[in-house]
């Protein structure tokens, strides 16, 4: 398992290398969705974080720290710079690479649209209480792995 900024920082360069804008929430949707995509294959988490829900969907709250605003080229998290490890793992790789080449062409209203109608996870955990700051309900492995079997397996 990895901390999550290693893997955003795999998007990152790959963004970089194809002259792709990315924005922070865009990163951890991807980094959440290989995630989940890890474990609907492998039944493994792919990364430490928890994922919440949260008024923006599905979230990594603890990688939301690394990243200002902006929707542009992005620099490498300085913290986490190797993305090495991951490179070395064929598995990895390559659901990270299928998980780019599916989403990240789609604009952040498209892909957050997607995610909300691949599964109902968002809907069994969400609350109408939650506020900008709350980072919402822990959602379990176990559950994105049911529910995402069901999309990379349909």
């Amino acid at each position: 398992m990895f901390m999550s900024p290693i893997v955003a920082n795999y998007f990152i360069k790959k963004a970089n290398e194809e002259s792709v804008g990315l924005c922070k929430v865009k990163i951890n949707k991807l980094v959440f969705v290989s995630h989940a995509w890890y474990l609907a294959y492998y039944s493994k988490p792919l990364i430490i974080d928890n994922v919440v829900c949260s008024i923006d969907g599905l979230m990594i709250p603890s990688l939301t720290i690394y990243f200002d605003d902006e929707c542009s080229e992005m620099a490498l998290i300085e913290s986490f710079p190797n993305v090495f490890s991951i490179k070395s793992n064929n598995y990895i790789v390559e659901v990270l690479n299928k998980v780019w080449d599916k989403y990240v062409h789609l604009d952040l209203i498209e892909l957050s649209a997607l995610l909300n109608a691949e599964t109902n996870l968002t809907t069994k955990h969400f609350s109408l209480k939650l506020s900008k700051i709350d980072n919402g309900p822990i959602v379990h492995n176990d559950a994105i792995e049911k529910e995402y079997k069901k999309v990379v397996f349909s």
